[in-house]
């Protein structure tokens, strides 16, 4: 099997172009590295319909239900709440939990 970033990739570019071009790279460098999100992705990973739909921009509201399909492939504990949003950067995304040497990235 596929360490979780191979996994990852490959899941990726079944939804990689029903989202923004300008949200991609976002969305990579908060699963892989932990990256700090914009105010709308953090919306979407924190599971907050609400918000994420005031801070969307016009193509993003248009794309989402392509972002409920996003949330289907990122690591589960990477969303769902604020505090997970958190905990995931902290722990630096996939590298760094791979790194520490849990074997399914979690």
């Amino acid at each position: 099997m596929a360490n979780p970033i191979e996994y990852f990739y490959a899941e990726w570019r079944n939804v990689e172009d029903r989202i923004p071009p300008y949200m991609r790279a976002a969305v990579v460098g908060y699963v892989v590295n932990g990256s700090h999100v914009g105010d709308f992705l953090r919306s979407v990973l924190a599971n907050q319909f609400h918000e994420a739909v005031k801070r969307a921009d016009t193509m993003n509201r248009a794309c989402l239900p392509a972002w409920a399909d996003v949330l289907a492939l990122v690591p589960h504990a990477s969303w769902g709440n604020d505090a997970k949003v958190t905990a995931w950067i902290q722990g630096g995304g996939l590298i760094e939990r791979m790194n520490a040497g849990a074997p399914d990235g979690k």
